[in-house]
């Protein structure tokens, strides 16, 4: 209990003041935010530790906002994890890593070329040993990269391999769809729809949620597109709040727009997107209506 005590001060202590003071959060830049992209995804890597060659997974995903990196770094020998952020005051990227076998290291680095990064590192051991550093990253192409790694007691070269999941063609066009977006009526009333890819980039999670003028739940729905190999159709297989199947039958058009219809066939939604927005369109007997969804 003392640790996780410890270590949940250390992250309070660590936020930067603008959120712990009320303030609106320093954004990444975008050029910084574009590198950090490169490291999203999973990767398998081959290393040598001072000599000695070991195997092992890497990943990393956006923390919410992408404005830094959830990552793990995995294998026999190590069980790390780490934050990615952005340092305004220095201009660096600035990777704090914790785990059992390496204590905490920090990664300091800038941006010295589209292909190379340099910097330093500063790692304190569980036994409370200090050792400091150079480090850098050299990427190779778009899914292989090489880290290397020298402080005193330990050399490090990595060489990463980023595991690339061939997409199903029937799935072609769902990428327009990812992230997270709001619509907002007169009324006060909000309509929010997140969409993101599962680990396989078979499925493509989504969610929605309805909000009254007061902010409160009115209904939600939590679905996921995929390729319905029995009946050949892409299906938006779902489950409202209460557990009540809502299924959905999504085609692509012509066009290059979406079509959805309930299982009913009573409804029918047309999706589009133009301007950085996404229209949904609904059709039936009586009426027809038009939601506009802007990425929040």
């Amino acid at each position: 209990m003392t640790r996780l005590l410890t270590v949940a001060i250390f992250a309070a202590i660590s936020l930067p003041s603008s959120l712990l003071n009320g303030q609106d959060p320093i954004k990444v830049p975008e050029k910084i935010q574009a590198e950090m992209a490169y490291l999203v995804g999973e990767w398998d890597y081959t290393a040598i530790e001072n000599g000695k060659t070991f195997e092992g997974h890497y990943t990393a995903r956006w923390a919410p906002g992408k404005q830094g990196l959830w990552m793990t770094f995995v294998s026999k020998i190590h069980n790390d994890f780490g934050v990615s952020a952005w340092d305004p005051e220095t201009g660096e990227m600035v990777e704090n890593w914790y785990g059992p076998t390496e204590g905490r290291l920090e990664l300091r680095y800038r941006i010295d070329s589209a292909t190379k990064w340099s910097g330093s590192s500063k790692n304190v051991r569980p036994d409370g040993t200090v050792s400091s550093g150079k480090m850098g990253v050299q990427k190779m192409d778009s899914n292989n990269f090489r880290f290397v790694k020298a402080t005193e007691g330990q050399d490090l070269d990595i060489t990463m391999h980023r595991k690339v999941i061939k997409a199903d063609s029937n799935l072609a066009g769902l990428d327009a769809f990812v992230g997270d977006w709001v619509s907002e009526s007169d009324n006060g009333k909000r309509r929010t729809w997140s969409f993101s890819w599962d680990a396989t980039h078979t499925f493509l999670n989504n969610q929605m949620i309805q909000y009254d003028s007061n902010g409160e739940v009115v209904w939600t729905l939590s679905a996921l597109v995929g390729w319905d190999q029995e009946n050949e159709r892409l299906v938006n297989w779902g489950r409202g709040g209460k557990g009540q199947s809502m299924d959905f039958y999504w085609t692509k058009l012509a066009d290059g727009t979406w079509q959805s219809q309930g299982a009913s066939g009573d409804r029918t939604w047309n999706f589009s997107f133009k301007d950085g927005l996404f229209h949904s369109t609904m059709t039936n007997e009586d009426q027809t209506s038009t939601m506009v969804f802007s990425r929040k």
